[in-house]
Order: structure tokens, then C-alpha cells, then sequence
């Protein structure tokens, strides 16, 4: 009485594994699905900046004096970096819109005037709306990853 070797469940598991290599590989090759979701995630983060008036991206300048005044007259209440709500609902509530490609993506607001707000002007300082802070970049890391080898979002 011999012990003969089950060569068949090794061919099975080889094959399995092979297949499963195979799926990573051609996961690594799309990120799309894994870049939306991180994109989805930025929410949470601009919105946390404009609550905290920028202090994600080290506080955003306080209002020119005359302008301060002006906004508080007709637009009473409302915080910094908001009038109609348009930017702070571009970035944090509906968006930012997502540019997913396979191996890439942007994430952006289609309001016009947002440039000037993030980069500065002559006559008004740079308060960034958009960032992409360390903790999103790990967090963006982390749903990479789990797409890759689990095939999940």
C-alpha cells in the first residue's frame, strides 16, 4: 500500500492561482472603479476645509475689511468663501467631479470662478478649495490596493 499523490487538486489550485494573478493584473491596468471611489471620498475632506475656514490647507486669509462689510450687509450669515453656496456644493456635497481613466483621474469643480479662489489674485489671497490631503492620499492608496488584489470598491 503506497501513498499516491492527488496531482489533480495541485493542477486545480495552480490554475486557480494563475486566474487570480491574472485578475489582478488586469484590475492594476483599469483603476477607474478605484479612482471614482477615492474621488467620492474627497467630499468629506472640502467639506471639512470650508467648515473650518480653510484650516486643512493652514486657514485661509480672513476678508478684505471693505469686502467683510459689504457681505455682511447682503449676504448676513453667511462664512467665508460663501455666498450662493455654488462652490462649497461643487466640491463638497455634489462633487468634485470626477475624470476617472484607467490609470489616472482629476478631480475638479465646474464653477468658473474657483480659480480665483484657489490660486489668488492681485487683489484677493489664495484660498485653496481643492487639495488633496495625506490622509486622502493613504486613504487612496488603501481603496487602490483593495480593487487590485480583492476586485472590490
Amino acid at each position: 500500500m503506497g501513498f499516491l499523490p492527488q496531482i489533480r487538486n495541485s493542477e486545480v489550485g495552480i490554475k486557480d492561482a494563475k486566474d487570480k494573478l491574472n485578475d489582478i493584473k488586469k484590475r492594476q491596468k483599469n483603476l477607474e472603479p478605484a479612482l471614482k471611489k477615492a474621488g467620492l471620498s474627497l467630499r468629506k475632506y472640502m467639506a471639512s476645509n470650508y467648515t473650518s475656514q480653510g484650516l486643512l490647507v493652514g486657514g485661509w486669509a480672513p476678508l478684505d475689511p471693505k469686502y467683510a462689510a459689504w457681505k455682511a450687509t447682503n449676504f448676513p450669515g453667511a462664512p467665508p468663501m460663501v455666498r450662493s453656496g455654488a462652490l462649497f456644493n461643487s466640491v463638497a456635497v455634489v462633487g468634485p467631479e470626477i475624470d476617472a481613466h484607467d490609470t489616472w483621474a482629476t478631480y475638479t469643480t465646474n464653477i468658473q470662478y474657483a480659480k480665483f479662489h484657489q490660486y489668488g489674485t492681485t487683489k484677493m489671497p489664495k484660498r485653496e478649495v481643492l487639495f488633496a490631503p495625506e490622509v486622502w492620499q493613504e486613504e487612496l492608496a488603501s481603496i487602490v490596493r483593495k480593487y487590485v488584489v480583492d476586485g472590490t470598491v
